[in-house]
């Protein structure tokens, strides 16, 4: 099996075979999203903001999503003109909505998007995120993934916290401190206009963020040379 280093330390700790069918070669997708060429759906003229939302609504998950609270404050930031904001579902968010556990329904849902998708300077997308982040200024999520990814891209990235979401573990832990943590959208709002005039003052610790998770670039070559070192071992022999 193929994974991180921090992968590799978790299987090492709690692990029945403390981690040796692990072979430590990095992730692939680190380097496809940063090959990703840019692509943004409105005008590009002010701030570009990629807002990312988690599923998680309600209880009983990992409780880190809220959009069902946040989402007039960012319908009102998208009217203020201030910024260009591209909206992120999780792709199973509308499912846990028609659960009716989502803390909103899917009336209020379709409403809410019928006016967010209506202004100039909003936008909603289901696919090419690697392509938004490469062309945003910011990141600001409730979610997981987007807290390694918008890093990984060398994005500033703002961490919408909702009180007591699941705790995060080591590795969870290590990409915190490439993250911006702020409780709420005025919050978000204020620091991303400082981050956009003045740049993100976690840039370096991101850099030493996604180094310590994932290794140095070419993880692609290093599952491959893996394998046939394994297949080597084994009794392959080349043709």
């Amino acid at each position: 099996m193929f994974g991180t280093a921090a992968t590799v330390a978790a299987a090492q700790e709690k692990g029945r075979r403390q981690g040796s069918q692990f072979r430590v070669v990095g992730h692939p997708k680190v380097e496809a999203l940063r090959a990703a060429e840019p692509e943004w759906p409105l005008a590009g003229r002010l701030p570009r903001v990629f807002w990312s939302t988690h599923h998680s609504l309600g209880n009983g998950w990992t409780g880190f999503g809220q959009f069902d609270v946040t989402r007039a404050d960012f319908l009102e930031w998208a009217r203020s003109g201030t910024a260009e904001i591209v909206w992120q579902p999780h792709p199973g968010l509308r499912s846990r909505v028609a659960t009716g556990r989502g803390r909103l329904s899917a009336a209020e849902l379709d409403e809410w998007r019928s006016e967010w998708d209506a202004l100039p300077c909003a936008a909603t997308s289901t696919d090419r995120y690697p392509a938004l982040l490469a062309a945003c200024n910011v990141v600001v999520t409730d979610g997981i993934s987007m807290l390694v990814e918008g890093q990984v891209t060398g994005r500033p990235v703002i961490f919408l916290e909702r009180e007591g979401h699941a705790p995060f573990n080591e590795a969870g832990e290590v990409v915190l401190r490439g993250v911006h943590r702020v409780s709420t959208v005025t919050e978000a709002r204020e620091l991303t206009e400082r981050l956009v005039r003045h740049g993100d003052p976690l840039r370096d610790v991101q850099h030493e963020v996604v180094h310590k998770l994932f290794g140095e670039p070419g993880a692609a070559g290093r599952i491959l040379a893996e394998l046939r070192a394994q297949a080597l071992a084994e009794g392959w022999q080349p043709g």
